[in-house]
């Protein structure tokens, strides 16, 4: 009976001791300060008791997404040793994480990353030090200069953090000494049950194209870290509260089993009232059996909600950038532009999208004048140039109701002339962003991406049908990051408007595509653009007619003419006829031609076929004809596989 007693006792005291175990002083917190930067930092960790890492804060202040590697020496050890700072060899480092998508707070604020999933090599006991490298694989990430590597940074009773050095990606230390800033989040090893709060998904601070609403729905992501699991059907209770007003409290259970690292996420029946102008805090707070650990069971967001701005929906909108007063060399935009203040470029020096009435800076790259009036001093156009270092810089639009269009469409010039040789070197690139409304949602790159074109002005854009009735913004997004100061990006005339879609034989990207001298659609817009045919070219004659053919690989092209007649006859899935003069028997198009037949071995037609690459480029000198039209020409490329064939769109060539 005795002992029985002590027994029970015994059971009963750990019981206690589990219970009310002294909580972790998670997070471990270094610093925001910045000062410098590079893509990423080794540190070393000292811990004082058994811990287990669970995730980090870091100082990243683009808003360009980018994806963050996190690395731990394999098995334990210091990076500052023979053989590991630079050896990203398999087995002396162990990536634990990528996160991919990851978008910065801003400078001198946390941006926290995703929760780090179980990992041995994240396990760590006193009696030695631990090696990390925290990275991102393009742009910066901010550190800030420390006094010696392996120096005592910070610490608390259970963690210690040495100064390390910055480390270009990937595994090429540099920069010594170098300090991480970021938070350090750790369980203690003994707690066996814990379910931390480790994000709130929404609400999220809307766009400047709507608000918060009278009932936002509250989500929460709850993660298991304790070292048993959460079985289905446990309970947990989760309240939320609004600028520190009375909690919303509801009762849910768990769907899954959770294991160390797994989560759920639970959204509350309550929606929040955050329709107030002005920032609101949000806290949301778990509370479940046996989680001893109460530090992690809480987790703060404040979001802002301001009045939209109006949204534009007259329409042909035309921003020609030279009616509100722009100054030369200004970075000033219209009303309800903006550069963007979180992109890369940030408040820096040629990091914003820059006015020009003239010839930039640079004189091997840039317009000589605007688009709009092509005259020196008579009219403005934005930059981006090249002596800045920044992998994005966004010239942000208004707002933009595409409600009343049937057919939306954007078009913009834009110049981009690398200066260097070969044009690939050095090479900037240009995107599209959308942003549409309800949401916030980001679409990125919408009209493909955009290096060097040459020394004039082109016509970019397409057809926004993804986002027809929607309100939307467009970011325009350039880089000057590409390592020399040689190839800036300039744009003028951005148009929205109503577009009739053509209703001819489309470009068929990998089956069949035809282009010569750079054809236009009825809008101005390039084949690449992917709008419905039929495009149409002017050469002059005794110029150089250059025609390009893309399709399956390795296959016969048959390049027929005719006159153009739009939607003649058509073969699902293959495509259409847009030239001939009629149907004749057997339901082929008369009036037509064969300039080349790739089928055949005989000169020239054996040259009509695709390469390796799928693709096959002819060039001509343009003969003394006529001025006006010449003929249509369409290609039909065999695909090497069950459809046989595929149509090219049409291009009429026009003399000149």
């Amino acid at each position: 009976m005795l002992k029985t007693s002590f027994k029970f006792l015994a059971v009963a005291c750990l019981v206690v001791v589990i219970a009310t175990a002294a909580p972790a002083q998670s997070p471990l917190l270094t610093t925001f300060a910045g000062g410098n930067g590079l893509a990423g930092a080794y540190f070393d960790l000292n811990p004082l008791t058994p811990i287990t890492i669970t995730g980090f804060d870091i100082h990243y202040a683009s808003a360009t997404p980018t994806t963050i590697e996190v690395w731990v020496v394999t098995g334990g050890g210091s990076w500052n040793q023979p053989g590991v700072s630079s050896a990203p060899a398999p087995g002396v480092w162990t990536q634990v994480a990528s996160f991919t998508g990851v978008v910065g707070a801003g400078a001198g604020v946390p941006t926290p990353l995703p929760p780090l999933p179980p990992n041995p090599n994240l396990n760590l006991n006193p009696g030695q030090l631990y090696g990390f490298y925290v990275t991102s694989i393009s742009p910066t990430l901010a550190y800030t200069n420390g006094t010696a590597v392996g120096a005592l940074f910070t610490a608390n009773n259970e963690l210690e953090m040495y100064t390390g050095t910055g480390v270009s990606y990937s595994f090429s230390p540099n920069n010594a000494a170098r300090t991480f800033n970021g938070n350090i989040y750790y369980n203690l090893a003994n707690n066996p049950v814990d379910a931390a709060v480790t994000s709130i998904l929404s609400p999220i601070s809307p766009g400047a194209c709507e608000a918060l609403t009278a009932a936002e729905t509250v989500t929460a992501r709850v993660h298991s870290y304790g070292m048993n699991q959460i079985n289905p059907g446990d309970p947990i209770g989760l309240s939320y509260t609004v600028d520190g007003g009375s909690p919303i409290l509801e009762q849910f259970m768990f769907t899954g089993t959770l294991n160390q690292g797994d989560f759920e996420d639970f959204s509350f029946a309550t929606p929040a009232d955050l329709s107030a102008a002005g920032p609101h805090t949000v806290v949301v707070t778990a509370s479940l059996s046996l989680d001893a650990y109460a530090l992690n069971d809480s987790l703060s967001k404040t979001v802002t909600s301001n009045p939209p701005a109006s949204a534009i929906s007259t329409f042909p909108y035309l921003e020609t950038f030279d009616t509100f007063g722009a100054t030369n060399g200004g970075t000033t935009v219209p009303p309800g532009w903006s550069n963007d203040p979180n992109d890369a470029g940030g408040s820096a020096l040629n990091g914003d999208w820059i006015a020009r009435n003239a010839s930039l800076p640079t004189t091997t790259t840039g317009p000589t004048a605007d688009h709009t009036t092509g005259v020196p001093g008579a009219g403005f156009y934005y930059s981006i140039e090249d002596t800045g270092n920044f992998t994005s810089v966004n010239l942000i639009s208004p707002c933009i109701d595409l409600s009343p269009l049937s057919n939306p469409f954007l078009t913009f010039w834009l110049h981009s002339k690398n200066g260097s040789n070969p044009v690939t070197n050095f090479a900037n690139n240009f995107e599209v962003d959308v942003i549409s409304y309800p949401g916030s949602v980001v679409t990125t790159n919408v009209f493909g991406t955009v290096g060097h074109i040459g020394d004039n002005w082109t016509i970019q854009g397409g057809n926004l049908n993804a986002f027809a009735g929607q309100v939307v913004q467009f970011v325009f997004r350039g880089q000057s990051s590409a390592g020399s100061s040689v190839h800036d990006i300039c744009i003028d005339d951005v148009r929205v408007f109503d577009g009739v879609a053509g209703t001819g034989q489309a470009p068929q990207p990998g089956l069949a595509v035809l282009d010569i001298n750079n054809a236009v659609d009825g809008f101005g817009l390039p084949v690449a653009s992917g709008n419905n045919g039929i495009f149409s070219t002017t050469v002059t004659v005794g110029s150089l007619l250059s025609m390009s053919i893309e399709g399956a690989p390795s296959q016969p092209i048959l390049l027929i003419t005719g006159p153009a007649n739009v939607g003649l006859i058509s073969f699902p899935p293959l495509g259409q006829f847009d030239i001939g003069t009629g149907i004749g028997g057997g339901g082929i198009p008369t009036g037509l031609s064969l300039f080349a037949d790739g089928t055949q071995l005989t000169f020239p037609n054996a040259f009509f076929r695709t390469t390796p690459a799928g693709e096959a480029n002819f060039f001509f000198t343009m003969p003394a004809l006529p001025p006006g039209p010449v003929t249509t020409f369409q290609a039909v490329v065999l695909t090497g596989g069950p459809t046989v064939v595929a149509f090219s769109n049409a291009v009429t060539l026009n003399a000149m």
